[in-house]
């Protein structure tokens, strides 16, 4: 269970009250742009802080609550609880809740009775007092009802609270002036909220929960009160011993789903097919219009199984982008990746036009591969800085793409792309290999095609199953 009071969830509920057909959650604000676009006109993104380019909404349960929203699809980023909600997605079953659905959610929690309960305390790395508070409230509300006075004054006393009115004092936009108010209001939804990982992105559930909202009366009851108030279930106990382990290691949650889901680089030149790597890599489909080449901004997907494991692919810019060095720094350095596949297309990528030019300039094969070459070179400094500040051993896949443009030629491109071939590119691998130790760098190289056709005789999906079967390898699936 998510928990994040100020604000997200308890923003998340007024989206449906206002109508909104569907909310999904992103983890990145490119993301939520990406994803409002491919939903069509009538939906729209929200962020925290103030307007921006491409949302609509501010992250405001006041704001929201003055809005019609009928027939809208919403897209919700957030700093903490739309990223906590996605930082879980291997758990079979993701709740996020607040002090607004808190009777709703404690309901859930023993309709499902689950071994144990693990609550992600989203805000200020995992000790915000206003979600360790919600979290204790449905702790106290799973044994029955309770007064929940105690809880709404530590959220109201919280240090988040105190930014927001501050913020709002400031005449920040994206802060309403009931927020922190509208917050407090517990139990005014009567909605589980339960995060759907689906194959379009990740989408917020609202089911009506069964007896949960509190009466008048049992608002009013002293704290601790209600038949078997006084004995520890092991829901209770449970939930009690996740609230102590994630506040004070947050970290846990980190290294659990990083195991599950390793994060791994894609990269290469422009025009090589990354992201529609990544697409089918995520059995995400890629759109009916044609793609524009080279794009500007790192890209994020996600893989996941029936078996709770999978990947999150980091999709580093082309070298025609401005942004591909700090984003090349960001996967290598700031938050190293545990993989890296490295996409090639032997000379057959795609060429762009110059400064957004829609001419395609006459690139012959030769300066393809060349460019390749150079293109390489940059990424393999990254890796092997990366490399040698790591005990254990890190892994790179050359995904040789395009394949069904030289069908007849996949061995020779293999090996040409291969440690030890004696070509300039196995050169430059051999070359890794030998900076950072052969031991600590493990290379494969692997054809594919993002194609749906045929090649060499069998379906270009049997190559994608062969590389996604590798990486669970690598990855340590089993």
């Amino acid at each position: 269970m998510v928990i994040d009071v100020l604000r997200a969830f308890t923003v998340a509920p007024w989206v449906h009250h206002q109508g909104a057909s569907r909310l999904w959650l992103t983890e990145t604000l490119d993301e939520a742009v990406q994803l409002k676009q491919r939903l069509g006109g009538a939906a729209m993104a929200m962020k925290d802080g103030d307007s921006a380019p491409g949302f609509e909404l501010a992250n405001s349960p006041d704001q929201i609550s003055r809005l019609d929203l009928r027939g809208r699809q919403v897209v919700q980023r957030t700093t903490n609880g739309t990223v906590g909600v996605l930082a879980v997605a291997h758990v079979p079953t993701v709740l996020a809740a607040s002090l607004v659905n808190a009777s709703a959610t404690a309901q859930a929690i023993k309709a499902l009775q689950p071994k144990t309960v693990d609550l992600v305390i989203s805000g200020e790395g995992g000790s915000a007092d206003e979600d360790l508070a919600a979290a204790e409230a449905i702790e106290a509300l799973v044994d029955g009802p309770v007064a929940l006075d105690p809880f709404r004054n530590r959220v109201s006393q919280s240090a988040a609270a105190q930014r927001l009115l501050d913020k709002h004092a400031s005449g920040h936009s994206g802060v309403g002036a009931e927020d922190v108010q509208m917050a407090l209001d517990a139990d005014r939804f009567d909605w589980v909220m339960q995060a759907r990982f689906e194959d379009l992105g990740t989408r917020l559930e609202f089911i009506a929960g069964i007896h949960c909202r509190r009466t008048p009366q049992e608002r009013e009851m002293p704290a601790n009160s209600g038949q078997g108030a006084s004995h520890s279930s092991p829901v209770r106990s449970s939930i009690n011993s996740a609230v102590t382990a994630i506040a004070t290691t947050p970290e846990k949650i980190a290294g659990m789903f990083r195991r599950r889901y390793p994060t791994v680089a894609i990269t290469g030149m422009s025009g090589v097919g990354k992201t529609q790597l990544a697409d089918r890599l995520t059995k995400r489909a890629t759109p009916d219009v044609a793609l524009e080449i080279g794009s500007t901004v790192m890209e994020r997907r996600t893989r996941r199984s029936a078996r709770l494991q999978g990947f999150r692919f980091l999709v580093v810019p082309g070298e025609n982008a401005a942004t591909r060095l700090t984003a090349l720094d960001e996967v290598f350095h700031d938050a190293p990746v545990d993989g890296v596949v490295h996409v090639v297309a032997n000379g057959y990528a795609t060429a762009r036009g110059v400064s957004g030019s829609h001419k395609v300039p006459n690139v012959s094969r030769e300066e393809q591969l060349g460019a390749e070459l150079e293109d390489w070179t940059i990424t393999a400094h990254r890796i092997a800085a990366m490399a040698v500040r790591r005990d254990a051993p890190i892994w790179l896949v050359i995904a040789v793409n395009k394949t069904d443009l030289f069908a007849d030629e996949i061995d020779k491109a293999v090996e040409y792309y291969s440690p030890g071939s004696g070509s300039p590119f196995g050169n430059r691998i051999d070359e890794l290999r030998g900076l950072v130790g052969g031991a600590k760098l493990w290379v494969d190289v692997l054809p594919v095609s993002t194609q749906d056709a045929s090649v060499s005789g069998s379906p270009s999906s049997a190559m994608i199953d062969t590389l996604v079967e590798r990486l669970g390898h690598l990855s340590g699936h089993s």
